[in-house]
């Protein structure tokens, strides 16, 4: 059944984009190493594909709490794909705690101004 195009006007289907959208996993040449393909056309090498699909679930929920605490897209991504400092996973901690507070208060109660005091 055709489902039309996604609401951002891109020619993917609604039904082919996935719970991964719009991060896409691939793998190139022999090796078979699996890739995970940004919005932003970065792409982050992963070690299994179970691997590259937490990183893409994780970066896809964390996104918007990040907008919120003025953390870029290329930031995150370094957050959840690369290698982490402990000051890194204290930063990722307090976006993940964001994020909770976005899921479960909803968008007006996590202002930057409110959140961040």
């Amino acid at each position: 059944m055709y489902q039309g195009h996604l609401s951002d006007g891109s020619s993917i289907q609604k039904h082919s984009a996935g719970a991964l959208y719009p991060y896409v996993i691939g793998f190139r040449g022999l090796a078979l190493v699996p890739e995970l393909i940004h919005p932003t056309g970065e792409v982050t090498q992963h070690a299994s594909y179970d691997h590259a699909c937490a990183a893409a679930l994780e970066l896809k929920t964390l996104a918007p709490a990040a907008r919120v605490c003025g953390i870029s897209a290329d930031h995150l991504t370094k957050l959840v794909c690369g290698q982490r400092t402990a000051r890194d996973e204290s930063v990722l901690g307090f976006i993940r705690g964001v994020a909770t507070l976005i899921k479960s208060f909803g968008q007006r109660t996590a202002r930057a101004d409110l959140v961040l005091q």
